[in-house]
C-alpha cells in the first residue's frame, strides 16, 4: 500500500520540494529516491517480515533525521509501523522524525500520530 502512494507523480514533487526545503535548512548528507542522490538505506521490522525505507534521512551536524512525507492511505498498520520505526531510531541515534504535511493532509496527520503517541514533528509543504 505505502509503495503504491510512491508511484504517483504527485508524490515525486512533494518529495523534490522536501528535499529543497531540508537543504535549505542546512542538512548535509540528504538521501532520497530522487535522481542525483543516494536512496536511503532499508530499514527492518522487529515484529514483521514488512522491511520500510524513510522516505528523507539527512544529517545536520552529529544527528541524524529521519523524514516522511504524510499520505492518505485507506489501512493505516503499516504507516504506524512505519512511523513508529523511524520515530524509535531518531530516538537511539539521538536524532530526530519530521512528517512534511502536504495540504489537506494536516487532520489525519495529527490524528494518526496522537492515536498513536507518535512523537514527530510536523511540518506543512
Amino acid at each position: 500500500m505505502l509503495l503504491e502512494s510512491r508511484k504517483s507523480v504527485s508524490y515525486e514533487s512533494l518529495l523534490a520540494k522536501a528535499v529543497g526545503k531540508i537543504e535549505q535548512l542546512g542538512y548535509s548528507e540528504i538521501r532520497a529516491d530522487l535522481e542525483d542522490y543516494e536512496k536511503p538505506f532499508e530499514l527492518k521490522g522487529k515484529t514483521n517480515d514488512i522491511n520500510f525505507v524513510p522516505d528523507l534521512t539527512a544529517r545536520k551536524g552529529n544527528s541524524k533525521t529521519y523524514f516522511e512525507i504524510s499520505q492518505k492511505v485507506e489501512d493505516t498498520r503499516e504507516l504506524v509501523n512505519k512511523w513508529k520505526l523511524l520515530e524509535t531510531l531518531s530516538k537511539m541515534k539521538n536524532g530526530n522524525f519530521k512528517i512534511f504535511v502536504p495540504h489537506g493532509q494536516m487532520k489525519f496527520t495529527q490524528e494518526l500520530i496522537e492515536q498513536h503517541q507518535i512523537r514527530a514533528e510536523l511540518e506543512k509543504i
